[in-house]
């Protein structure tokens, strides 16, 4: 998982400004790149939507500092669940 962890923080450090529109995107493309790998490894739904925010949470945290932006990107995709 650390590739996409890192692909996600190197898009994120590639903008020089970012919207929470922009971060809202980044954060399901790339939960959305971290379910599919789980599942290939064989991970349940459930198991694999988890971890997919997870990871990607925990990228996130170490370039935002801001809580209230991280819960903002965060609340969004659990107010609007996707169906994979």
């Amino acid at each position: 998982m650390t590739e996409l962890q890192e692909a996600y923080l190197d898009e994120l450090k590639s903008k020089e400004k970012i919207t929470i529109t922009e971060h809202i995107e980044l954060f399901n493309k790339y939960c959305d790149l971290v379910f599919e790998q789980e599942k290939y490894s064989g991970s349940d739904s459930h198991k694999a939507k988890v971890m997919s925010e997870y990871y990607i949470v925990n990228a996130l945290s170490k370039f935002v500092d801001n809580e209230a932006i991280i819960d903002r990107v965060v609340g969004q995709r659990e107010s609007s669940p996707r169906v994979i």
